[in-house]
């Protein structure tokens, strides 16, 4: 059987590395070296944004000047201190990007982060040498959620953008994967996260533990319906001991929030990595 999927483009901050919080946390601090203080909250919600527009935020934010080469820079500086030790991935990324390398798939990192910190954490965490490429906002004319860093990605990979998988954990680069025209497998690491642009949303993908896993539910390149459990045996049979559907959401939740609908993938229990490394071998092999 024919592939479905050429190719698998990972985001770099919070999606193989959990570096918003140790990068968030540097960050405050190089704010509070100029007298400057935000609320964490406010910072986290910025994630997923290129450091120019992150830098109009905050100055949109705050009632006091700030020095944004300054800021950067000395934000490079402590993040580097902190990375000199190493840089460790998320629980289970290690498994899925072998697993994914035993497909034969190429893959590649696309990232919001600059060129010179996003190859110190990428070269931090090892990950140089298990990717054929990598894009950072430097390497392109829009940031994320443009599509550029992605379609530059496929570009690089001699892939076509509509046999991309995408692994994002922002809304901004989730939209940015669908802009692109590509399947979208988004793994919220804020609890902000609303996914409104993901293909799939499994939330905690590589955690050590995590949530219920949804598809939403619609047909799409993947194949799947409304109302179908992922291409999956285990999904297949949790599924379908499910007796009742289930709802969408609260009453009175906007429509634009996720639908799971009559979705059997959202009743199933606690999920891990091997999860999605199951969803990766379906695609390819046609079946989702």
């Amino acid at each position: 059987m024919p592939r479905r999927y050429d190719a698998v483009i990972f985001d770099l901050d919070g999606t193989l590395v959990d570096t918003e919080t140790l990068c968030n946390a540097e960050a405050l601090e190089a704010l509070r070296a100029q007298g400057i203080e935000i609320d964490p909250g406010f910072f986290e919600s910025l994630a997923g944004v290129h450091d120019a527009r992150r830098i109009e935020l905050i100055r949109d934010h705050i009632d006091q000047p700030l020095d944004a080469e300054r800021f950067l820079e000395d934000w490079d500086a402590r993040v580097d201190a902190r990375l000199a030790p190493g840089l460790s991935l998320k629980t289970g990324a290690e498994a899925l990007i072998a697993q994914i390398a035993g497909l034969g798939l190429p893959m590649a990192i696309a990232t919001s982060s600059r060129r010179a910190p996003g190859l110190s954490k990428i070269r931090a965490a090892g990950l140089d040498a298990h990717v054929d490429t990598i894009v950072t906002v430097d390497d392109i004319d829009n940031a994320k959620p443009a599509p550029d860093a992605y379609l530059e990605a496929a570009r690089r990979l001699g892939a076509d953008p509509a046999r991309c998988i995408v692994f994002e954990d922002s809304d901004t680069g989730a939209e940015a994967g669908k802009a692109a025209g590509m399947v979208v497998v988004q793994v919220p690491e804020t609890s902000g996260t609303k996914g409104l642009h993901a293909t799939h949303l499994v939330q905690g993908l590589i955690e050590a533990r995590a949530p219920p896993v949804s598809c939403r539910c619609r047909r799409d390149r993947s194949g799947l319906r409304p109302g179908a459990a992922l291409p999956i045996s285990l999904f297949e049979r949790l599924a379908r001991a499910s007796a009742s559907p289930t709802r969408s959401g609260p009453e009175g939740s906007s429509r634009n929030e996720p639908r799971l609908g009559r979705c059997p993938a959202s009743h199933l229990p606690t999920r891990t990595t091997e999860d999605i490394m199951q969803i990766v071998i379906a695609l390819r092999a046609g079946a989702a």
